[in-house]
């Protein structure tokens, strides 16, 4: 009588996505994480030229009860004359209570506004 063994490598579990990970600067809370996406790129003739991307994580607190997350997403290209522009998309996902989403999404949408003005300042002085 002759044992035969079969050899399988053991099935691995697809991995789960990454949150980004949080800037050296932030402070360490315990709760919920929101995250903010910040692009901006340098535009020739609607090619990029220079592209930049920056996440960070932000803690909110800890909720008890259902939780929903709003996401708030914007993009705006400024042109810069000579065939050159910048484009600037900035955005926000925060959990809420489901009873605050409306609340939640104002509040983002204003930041998520704001942040826009401010980085297309910024992207248009860097020329």
């Amino acid at each position: 009588m002759v044992e035969v063994r079969q050899r399988t490598a053991p099935v691995k579990p697809p991995k789960a996505p990454r949150a980004p990970k949080a800037p050296s600067r932030a402070i360490e809370v315990h709760g919920e994480e929101g995250y903010i996406t910040v692009k901006r790129a340098r535009l020739n003739v609607g090619k990029p030229i220079h592209e930049k991307e920056d996440y960070e994580t932000v803690m909110v607190p800890s909720f008890t009860g259902p939780v929903a997350r709003v996401k708030v997403m914007s993009s705006v290209t400024r042109n810069l004359g000579d065939y050159n522009s910048v484009k600037v998309e900035v955005g926000l996902d925060l959990p809420c209570y489901e009873t605050d989403i409306e609340h939640t999404y104002n509040q983002a949408a204003d930041w998520v506004s704001a942040k826009i003005e401010s980085e297309l300042e910024e992207g248009s002085s860097n020329g």
